[in-house]
């Protein structure tokens, strides 16, 4: 069956850098394509709009043409964030309107939240995905083909329309246990020019022409419970790796054959695992690949110790953000669940510069126990600290958080989250004209004086402010 899988365009107000591979549905590609299907990928973001011209109108008749030309059995539209789905949910309205017939799933991390709303109030959505969904998205399209839809009510995590029960939400039994059972992202399918951007500004010691940043993943889950942080219910509690030497092909596959020479580990922990990320540093090296490497989620600060550092730079390591969340020891370790002693931090930032990593300082503000003092320790650290970069986000209290939980029980917060589901809010961390929770002993002009404080704080070394990053 031909799948078409649909990327979204880009959103007004976020940064144009935003616009990345669309790596989970490379991941989809892979595993329809394994299990002998025809994927498609049509990718929104990279469509360009000439000025004067409705950029809306464009997309949809764009979308609409892809659909003609291809004749698909499903259509997939990935859903990444909130403020994604008015986007996703036009384009699926459109397709509707023309092909009421047409199967259409959406999935990613709004819908896996929302699954119950969008089928019950969206009808141009047939199915939706929770979660992880190579596993899901393959048996959709084996029942499609067969077709077989009294079997669609044995896939797990995942939503219909039943005629007689109404909307079917079948629950998660489980997540793939081995990694390595599937397929590598289908990178053949997309081509990587058409994401090359300006990336002058960035840490560049090597003076490489940086023409993309390549997403790679080397494990799934994370073992933290941060009251921030949903990723757990999206991708389940642990850690599922890949094996390294599979990792270590992709990246040596992707540098010699496409070109690439930058590459940014995108795992919630990728070193949370000593053993797993020295085996993976050491496969790169013995490539002897002149590559860069970025850890952007941040690596696990309890497990860094000299020889992970050393081992990430000599395989090419250049840049790594460093998840701080909170100054105050008792709101980083008490509310939010890092586990994280003030001392730990102190020594691995040293150990960083000790190694001139390019460090991004990750922190949060406007936790409900945030008062003016713990802001002020924020501002303490990173004087402290003297990292690279400090990048202070809003806290966003994401739905399925203890910290949306807790802020919505005690009518802390600042929207009105009934109608959440539709995504018509610009809930993000780098939102920073918007507060989402008021802080127990905090008012919003306080939080607004930290705000500009803490922007005006991002750049600190000498070398970041010379880059002039933005």
């Amino acid at each position: 069956m031909k799948v078409l899988l649909v990327a979204p365009h880009r959103l007004p107000g976020l940064k144009e850098s935003r616009g990345s591979l669309p790596v989970s549905l490379l991941h989809l590609a892979g595993a329809l394509r394994q299990a002998g299907h025809t994927p498609i990928i049509f990718d929104l973001s990279i469509m360009s709009v000439p000025d004067g011209f409705d950029a809306e109108a464009m997309y949809l008749a764009a979308v609409q043409d892809k659909v003609r030309e291809a004749n698909p059995g499903l259509v997939g539209i990935n859903c990444f964030s909130m403020m994604h789905f008015p986007v996703v949910r036009r384009i699926a309205q459109e397709l509707h309107s023309t092909w009421p017939a047409l199967p259409i799933c959406t999935g990613g991390a709004h819908p896996t939240f929302y699954m119950r709303d969008i089928l019950e109030n969206c009808p141009e959505f047939t199915f939706v995905v929770a979660g992880e969904g190579e596993e899901q998205i393959v048996a959709l399209a084996d029942c499609l083909e067969k077709p077989e839809h009294a079997r669609l009510s044995e896939i797990q995590s995942f939503a219909f329309r039943d005629p007689v029960l109404g909307t079917v939400i079948n629950p998660r039994r489980d997540f793939v246990k081995d990694l390595d059972t599937l397929p590598r992202p289908a990178y053949d399918l997309v081509d990587l020019t058409k994401y090359y951007g300006d990336h002058s500004k960035w840490h560049n010691p090597r003076n490489h022409q940086i023409a993309l940043s390549m997403p790679i993943q080397t494990s799934r889950s994370c073992p933290l419970d941060c009251n921030f942080c949903s990723a757990s219910t999206i991708m389940g509690r642990g850690l599922r790796l890949r094996n390294p030497k599979a990792v270590v092909a992709e990246i040596e596959m992707l540098a010699r054959d496409r070109g690439q020479n930058y590459f940014s580990f995108i795992d919630d922990n990728v070193n949370a695992n000593k053993k797993h990320f020295l085996a993976l540093c050491e496969g790169i090296t013995a490539l002897k690949l002149d590559i860069q490497l970025c850890i952007a989620q941040g690596m696990y600060l309890n497990a860094v110790d000299e020889e992970i550092v050393r081992a990430f730079v000599k395989a090419g390591g250049i840049t790594v953000s460093v998840p701080i969340e909170a100054a105050n020891d008792h709101i980083r370790n008490k509310i939010v669940g890092k586990h994280l002693k003030d001392e730990t931090i102190v020594k691995t930032a040293k150990l960083f510069k000790q190694y001139d990593l390019f460090t991004v300082g990750l922190y949060i503000m406007g936790f409900l126990e945030d008062t003016t003092a713990s802001l002020n320790e924020i501002e303490s650290l990173i004087h402290k600290l003297e990292l690279d970069v400090n990048a202070v986000n809003t806290l966003v209290p994401f739905v399925g958080t203890k910290a949306f939980a807790l802020a919505k029980r005690d009518n802390a917060l600042l929207f009105d989250d009934r109608e959440m589901w539709k995504g018509e809010t610009f809930f993000d961390p780098q939102n920073k004209s918007r507060f989402w929770i008021k802080p127990y002993a905090m008012d919003l002009l306080e939080l607004r004086r930290f705000r500009d404080l803490f922007d005006g704080l991002y750049f600190t070394s000498d070398r970041a402010k010379a880059l002039n990053l933005s």
